[in-house]
């Protein structure tokens, strides 16, 4: 099970990697693609989700007040992809989201 380390309150971006029939999705190769956490879904091209090309992987994003907003433990993705006129679909898996990368409190002692 893939597990996303995020802190709360701060942007950043989970990194996804799609692969169909064993090779990396990318923008050339699909007319669309969405990514669903729960319940808020990423899209491109006509969304937020970004592709980087030197990793082959997708970039979910998730603003500050995004971030605070996700439970930590387990959670929903799922990802579809458009070829041609149609979206395929992945079977909905489950991931990991640990709500803190920093254990120690501000200022406080272990």
């Amino acid at each position: 099970m893939p597990e996303f380390k995020i802190h709360k309150g701060e942007q950043f971006l989970i990194s996804v990697p799609i692969t169909f029939n064993g090779e990396p999705v990318t923008p050339e190769n699909v007319a669309g693609v969405r990514v669903q956490l729960d319940s808020r879904l990423c899209e491109w091209p006509d969304g937020e989700l970004e592709f980087d090309d030197t990793e082959n992987r997708w970039n979910y994003p998730l603003l500050e007040s995004q971030s605070r907003l996700i439970n930590a433990g387990k959670r929903q993705m799922q990802v579809g992809i458009k070829i041609d006129d149609n979206y395929l679909y992945s079977d909905v898996k489950d991931v990991v989201i640990s709500d803190s990368i920093i254990k120690k409190r501000w200022g406080g002692n272990e």
